[in-house]
């Protein structure tokens, strides 16, 4: 019965198909590895991962099955799985930051006034280690400039003095750099909290319009 259907046009299927009996009540049409098509009764095991299209004893077409993946796409096809739940995952990880950050802004601020205030707070705190820092510094530099440190000449020589002034001198130039990084870091950090509270306040004031 198989080798009679290989390669069988379609329109003499149902024909074929009424004399097949109710155990072979189907007939399944599918390709080689060289692109010929076959009609069969039973469908070889080796072929099962193969696409087909099923038929019924009347010669109409009941189901088509599609092939089977390879090893390689199911590997790709789990990967896109993972890839898509990790997404998923940080998407609700995102809105449960975003939550959490809204509910502190409201929390902690009464209103606009309140959160600038704040954020003045901070500034004046920074500045002030500033203006404490550049004292220091201007201190010392007079100090320096009393023993010949700081750009005076012979004033960082090994000679001209005795060896204990130009350690003390050092010293000194190296806490004035210090303190001079300080500075600068603290310069920095003011930057990035403007930075910060204009974005406190811009959450703010949006959550503030959505419960009007």
């Amino acid at each position: 019965m198989t080798l009679l259907l290989r390669l069988m046009p379609p329109m003499l299927l149902a024909i074929t198909l009424a004399g097949v009996s109710s155990v072979d009540a189907q007939l399944y049409r599918w390709v080689d590895e060289d692109g010929n098509v076959h009609y069969t009764d039973r469908l070889p095991p080796e072929r099962a991962p193969d696409a087909r299209t099923v038929y019924s004893r009347d010669g109409a077409p009941i189901e088509e099955v599609e092939r089977a993946p390879t090893e390689e796409e199911l590997a790709e096809q789990e990967r896109q799985r993972r890839l898509e739940q990790a997404r998923l995952e940080q998407e609700q990880e995102t809105r449960r930051q975003q939550a959490e950050y809204d509910r502190m802004l409201l929390r902690t601020f009464n209103d606009e006034a309140h959160l600038q205030n704040v954020r003045q707070e901070r500034l004046d705190a920074l500045e002030a280690q500033q203006r404490m820092l550049r004292m220091r510094n201007a201190r010392d530099g007079e100090e320096l400039e009393s023993r010949g440190g700081r750009g005076a000449p012979g004033g960082r020589a090994g000679g001209g003095g005795p060896a204990a002034l130009y350690a003390r001198i050092r010293r000194t130039e190296e806490r004035m750099a210090e303190r001079e990084a300080r500075m600068a870091d603290l310069e920095r950090g003011m930057d990035h909290l403007n930075r910060e509270f204009d974005g406190h306040l811009q959450r703010f004031r949006e959550l503030k319009r959505g419960n009007r």
